[in-house]
């Protein structure tokens, strides 16, 4: 049985860590239902509202979960993600490059895999202290994929390695999806060919610009690590790092 498997067939009942098993069932619930109010979700958990209410107080104080203002149903802003056996290599080769990038630049860093003509980010690592305030929730998180026929720096390391570009995509700029002109696309991808780093032209709406490099297994692409920023990304620590690789 997979680990979601396990969450979704939860039944109360004898638990080692029995406020944990709540926990994660309640993010499982949130996950599948949406917004719930506090009635529901007790009654979905089979727990008495009080504790349910106390549980969601704790993860919200976690920034697991959130109260909407008027309405009072409750959302998750966190998700529970199944790693396959792809993620985790990926995770063990260059998750701790990922938290030191966080550390010295004040900046998320994201580790990506490439799969199916897209991006799932599989892991990220955020900076410690005062930086990680800073670096808010609009950025994206564990379980983000790069819708197809959307594109930004990670997007451009897979064609800079190789990988088939199509015909028609559009880039994320500040006000949305917009077209990304081919001549202005090639020039994206000779500089990361050239520089080992591609990097966003335009803030996206939440005024979050990217920088990333492209990570390969055997001389494949297999994905991209890239620090997501307000502001002008760390390219020269980037592309330090794509140097001595």
């Amino acid at each position: 049985m997979t680990f979601r498997a396990a969450v979704a067939a939860y039944v109360p009942g004898v638990e080692r860590a029995p406020s944990l098993a709540r926990g994660l069932r309640l993010l499982a619930i949130l996950g599948r239902e949406g917004s719930c109010t506090l009635e529901r979700l007790a009654r979905l958990g089979g727990w008495p509202k009080s504790s349910t209410h106390r549980l969601l107080h704790v993860l919200a104080d976690h920034g697991a979960v959130a109260r909407d203002g008027s309405g009072g149903r409750w959302r998750a802003l966190v998700g529970l993600v199944p790693r396959g056996p792809e993620d985790l290599a990926l995770c063990r080769r260059w998750s701790a490059l990922a938290v030191e990038i966080a550390r010295d630049t004040g900046c998320p860093a994201e580790l990506y895999r490439f799969a199916g003509g897209t991006h799932v980010m599989v892991d990220r690592a955020d900076p410690p202290g005062a930086a990680a305030a800073a670096a808010a929730a609009p950025i994206a998180r564990v379980g983000f994929l790069r819708p197809v026929g959307e594109a930004d720096a990670v997007t451009v390391t897979a064609w800079a390695s190789g990988i088939a570009m199509p015909r028609s995509i559009c880039r994320v700029g500040p006000q949305g999806p917009e077209p990304w002109p081919r001549a202005e696309r090639l020039l994206a991808i000779a500089a990361c060919r050239r520089d080992g780093v591609a990097v966003d032209a335009l803030d996206n709406p939440n005024r979050v610009r990217r920088a990333a490099i492209p990570l390969s297994l055997g001389g494949t692409y297999v994905g991209a690590l890239a620090v997501a920023c307000i502001g002008e990304p760390p390219v020269d620590r980037l592309q330090r790092i794509a140097a001595r690789r």
